[in-house]
């Protein structure tokens, strides 16, 4: 039976690869696009035979209890596929590059052979161009003499990503150090063919994905508008930086833009994800171990209980702590070599003694909470945020601020989506299951095939809340979406609402790779009562 549902598999996956690309061959013969055809036909070409196999040994292991046998039966295909992907994903970039970088952003999200090799495209892009190219695109769409706006360029990109590249320059008039973000040209036809191919295999292959896909389509297409981000920029930036907020964030101010050049105030320090490798590679060294051994060490040791993830607030107070002991050791080693430079080295002769300056831990704790609690600040009172946080967005400032940059997909809430928004917040901090259920079916509108109040309530709490074994009963995030699916499968969702639950699901992977476990609902309270309260609503 496994056999011939297979073989029912293949030729239906094969129909549909040649379905989908000869419907790709009659869009690109209207719209004029041979490129377009191309990338179709090769996602196609590649994707659906590994897709086959996949499913072949998921209806093999269907039985099977024991999750070690499972692993075992997948591994196989991971590391023969997982090469296969990367190589596809460098070839192709465009809507495929950005979609590694997404899934790297959860470990639960993919195997760890896929994810060794996401990780590294978090804040890496090889469609890096020449910096001749770029200086001509900035001259060419500002309409102003490269030479007249920067009395200083560099050649060398600080950052590119999925969509664009960015410089660090100083203006010639001002003096002022900026960064430059220039987007790759010919990107956007790119994207708007690959998402349309991808929409395509969600909606017959994957349809548990199919109904979160419009709003976040229609989202991408706002990173192709430079204007438009420096827009966002402005109205965050003034909502962020002239609060109290400012002295915990930094975000940076636009200066100049056209469609295609954004020039920005330029914020000094590492990504995030770059600081945490660093600081953990300083770590696996002290213990004579490389990164990856480390990092896999760390893993095992969670998956087998022997270590268990903090809560996020617990681990920022305990690094803190930590912190503390660590000035407060300095300072005491600092004193005694204060006074021996002026005591006992005059007799023993010499340079002076250097005082020490020890190396902080990083607080991981401590940037999840900033990040959890000024992304309920533009939600609940702003109504704009950005709807894609991840580790390549966020620097780490000398100051000790964080900054939060790459503002190209930001989504605006009216104040009657966000006050519904609040209202589920609240409820799911209580775990008031009926009332979630509640809110999901008549207030956001959101339906399913069956209406099952228990779909519906893990369905609110894992977007918006948690993806504890409660919720998902211990599936992986892809098992658990297809058995939501399987269950009740989606039938209307309320756009406005996805890329709002897609921070929540963002940051606690973020947490999750930090080994820190949350709930959103506790940090996103009290904004979201705060708001209730402003608006005279008890609840």
């Amino acid at each position: 039976m496994a056999l011939f549902a297979a073989a029912k598999l293949l030729g239906r996956t094969s129909l549909l690869a040649a379905g989908a690309t000869a419907s790709s061959l009659v869009a690109a013969e209207y719209a004029g696009s041979d490129a377009g055809v191309v990338r179709s036909f090769t996602f196609w070409r590649h994707v659906v035979p590994m897709y086959a196999h996949y499913k072949l040994v998921e209806w093999r292991v269907a039985t099977e209890s024991d999750p070690h046998a499972v692993a075992a039966a997948y591994r196989p295909l991971h590391e023969r596929y997982s090469p296969r992907v990367r190589q596809l994903a460098l070839h192709l970039q465009g809507f495929y590059f950005k979609l590694a970088q997404i899934m790297s952003t959860r470990d639960d999200f993919l195997p760890d052979e896929y994810l060794q090799w996401t990780k590294q495209l978090q804040d890496q892009c090889p469609n890096v161009m020449p910096s001749s190219e770029a200086k001509r695109i900035v001259e060419r769409s500002l309409d102003v003499p490269f030479d007249t706006l920067f009395a200083h360029w560099d050649d060398q990109p600080i950052g590119a990503a999925s969509v664009a590249q960015v410089h660090r320059a100083r203006l010639r008039e001002s003096g002022e150090l900026v960064a430059v973000k220039v987007l790759f040209p010919g990107m956007e036809s790119k994207f708007t063919n690959d998402i349309q191919t991808v929409e395509v295999f969600c909606k017959y292959l994957m349809p548990q994905n199919a109904s979160y896909f419009a709003e976040i389509k229609r989202q991408f297409a706002t990173e192709f508008d430079a204007t438009r981000e420096a827009r966002n920029l402005q109205l965050v930036h003034h909502n962020i930086c002239a609060t109290p907020w400012g002295r915990l964030v930094q975000v940076p101010r636009p200066l100049l833009s056209s469609k295609h050049v954004l020039v920005m105030s330029y914020l000094e320090g590492p990504k995030l994800v770059d600081g945490v490798r660093q600081w953990f590679k300083r770590v696996a060294d002290s213990r004579g171990m490389d990164f990856d051994q480390m990092e896999r060490e760390q893993k095992r040791l969670l998956q087998s209980g022997q270590l268990r993830m903090k809560e996020v607030r617990q681990s920022a107070n305990e690094t803190a702590r930590i912190q503390r002991m660590i000035r407060l050791r300095d300072m005491l080693v600092n004193a005694l070599i204060f006074v021996g430079n002026y005591t006992v080295r005059p007799l023993l002769g010499g340079d002076k003694w250097k005082y020490c300056k020890s190396e902080m831990p990083l607080n991981l704790g401590h940037v999840m909470d900033v990040l959890l609690r000024v992304h309920a600040h533009e939600i609940f009172m702003d109504g704009a945020f950005n709807g894609d946080p991840h580790p390549g967005n966020i620097l780490l400032m000398p100051d000790g601020r964080l900054g939060l940059v790459d503002y190209g997909q930001v989504k605006r809430m009216s104040l009657e989506d966000r006050i519904v928004y609040a209202k589920l917040i609240v409820a799911l901090n209580r775990d008031d299951r009926d009332e979630v259920v509640r809110i999901m079916s008549d207030e956001i509108g959101f339906r399913t095939k069956y209406m099952k109040k228990d779909i519906i309530y893990r369905t609110a709490a894992f977007f918006n809340c948690r993806d504890s074994d409660d919720i998902t009963l211990g599936m992986n995030v892809s098992a658990f979406m297809e058995w939501l699916q399987r269950s009740d499968p989606v039938v209307r969702i309320n756009d406005e609402f996805v890329m709002v639950g897609r921070v929540s699901v963002l940051l606690r992977g973020m947490a999750n790779a930090f080994g820190l476990k949350l709930r959103v609902s506790d940090y996103w309270k009290e904004e979201a009562e705060m708001l209730l309260k402003s608006q005279g609503i008890k609840y």
